[in-house]
């Protein structure tokens, strides 16, 4: 018997989008990664997608890029406490995907 699948939220889900709005390019300049980078993350779900503003203007506020930095750190601390533990290899690949929040 196989365990049923459980869907987890994506980390922003309850964040209401508020604050500034910022377009892509300068969303992609204040997380410090690449447009090719920053797609493929939205693409595999380790970054909220862009709100639509207009048929041609895309954004994202500034409470959802809030959530995405304090979930990296959060990640990033329990990475390191796991380490400093013994508990876990940080190659590993429960640990990769703890990183991005997703529950094994």
């Amino acid at each position: 018997m196989t365990k049923p699948e459980t869907k987890t939220l994506p980390f922003w889900a309850n964040v209401p989008p508020s604050g500034q709005i910022f377009r892509p390019k300068e969303f992609f300049a204040r997380i410090g990664i690449s447009r090719s980078q920053g797609y493929w993350m939205m693409e595999n779900g380790l970054l909220p997608p862009f709100i639509k503003l207009s048929e041609r203007a895309s954004g994202m506020p500034e409470s959802w890029l809030q959530a995405f930095l304090e979930h990296r750190a959060e990640a990033t601390v329990n990475s390191i406490n796991a380490v400093s533990k013994g508990e876990t290899n940080p190659t590993d690949k429960a640990a990769k995907a703890n990183a991005r929040g997703i529950d094994q």
